[in-house]
């Protein structure tokens, strides 16, 4: 009962594990410092990219749509949250 009180119901849970992830993600991303080699600043990004990936395994199910949840799909709104961060 504490989910449908505190969320609404297990859409908008499941919404908030997928913003929580992106969060993660994001926050992940703009810890890479920027160098002047383009190259190794996207290989630093592929390597903060993967070390987000293994730390929050449980959350990338979710966030890129690979789990089914209840019938839980992801809405446009969504999915552009998760663009903006990539």
């Amino acid at each position: 009962m504490a989910v449908y009180t505190h969320f609404g119901g297990m859409d908008d849970l499941v919404r908030a594990v997928v913003r929580e992830g992106f969060t993660l993600l994001n926050r992940r991303l703009e810890s890479v410092e920027e160098t002047d080699d383009p190259v190794a600043d996207v290989v630093a990004l592929g390597w903060a990219y993967r070390a987000n990936a293994r730390e929050h395994r449980h959350l990338y199910n979710v966030m890129f749509g690979g789990s089914s949840l209840s019938g839980f799909s992801l809405t446009d709104a969504d999915r552009q949250h998760g663009r903006y961060t990539l």
